[in-house]
């Protein structure tokens, strides 16, 4: 009789408590919707924001470039000319730069067509145009890149991405300090580092250095940083399917490694 008993009882726990699971289960899906929602909402507005600003922007600035060039044609050139005319162009940096970031966010640009190339001739030919930047400042410069690495991309876009980063080593390096990129296969997967000598990285600031709009020395201004490479590199290694992170001991070196 009890056992009898059990086993009805078992029954009836099974029989309720499965409905109510599901239900438990659709209830979560409704809520966390809902949670979500207002965030996808925000994160639309910012994106679309982004790309509207930055169509809005270049009209006045081709303008003030314009103006500028039949201004100085006119009176001559002088300090205040220049200082319009490097402003003006640091603008347009950034409106590129925030255009960039709005194209990469676009939907469907994982679907983009792809080619097969040589990595290793893209790397290299991202580090040439640093060879007079590193003479200039005394900085040893070596790049070891390994042959016959080839990937399925885009080349340009990975050119791009190499070029961001290199452009921080020697932005943020050290007169007289070191700069290498370095291009190896690890099994089936491609591994390019580049690495500098310098002020490093604080460990509060290397988890936010690929967000849009942080820099780590924000005392540093007028240097052409927007705070929006790492976060296009990373917006691009993303699409592609690879990874990229950073490595660094503050005051002393610091090391980023794009894996495709």
């Amino acid at each position: 009789m009890e056992q009898e008993v059990r086993r009805h009882l078992g029954k009836a726990m099974i029989f309720f408590s499965v409905p109510l699971l599901v239900v438990m289960s659709l209830v979560s899906a409704v809520l966390a919707h809902f949670v979500a929602k207002p965030t996808e909402e925000a994160f639309k507005k910012q994106k679309q924001f982004v790309s509207d600003a930055g169509h809005e922007l270049k009209t006045p600035l081709s303008a003030i470039n314009v103006n500028a060039a039949v201004l100085e044609s006119e009176v001559g050139p002088s300090k205040y000319m220049d200082c319009i005319k490097a402003e003006a162009d640091r603008m347009d940096g950034l409106v590129r730069r925030l255009l960039d970031v709005a194209r990469l966010e676009e939907p469907g640009r994982e679907h983009e067509k792809k080619v097969r190339f040589s990595l290793t001739e893209t790397v290299y030919q991202a580090t040439l145009p640093f060879e007079s930047v590193a003479f200039e400042r005394n900085i040893r410069y070596s790049v070891q890149l390994q042959e016959n690495c080839w990937y399925t991309g885009d080349p340009q876009r990975i050119r791009q991405v190499v070029t961001i980063l290199l452009d921080n080593a020697f932005k943020y390096g050290e007169e007289g300090g070191e700069v290498s990129v370095r291009l190896r296969r690890e099994g089936r997967r491609m591994v390019t580092e580049v690495y500098n000598t310098g002020c490093g990285i604080s460990k509060q600031d290397l988890p936010r250095i690929f967000e849009r709009f942080y820099r780590c020395d924000r005392a540093r201004t007028g240097d052409g940083s927007y705070g929006l490479g790492l976060a296009i590199a990373l917006s691009i290694v993303r699409n592609c399917g690879g990874s990229i992170r950073a490595e660094s001991q503050e005051g002393a070196w610091a090391r980023f490694r794009l894996t495709l």
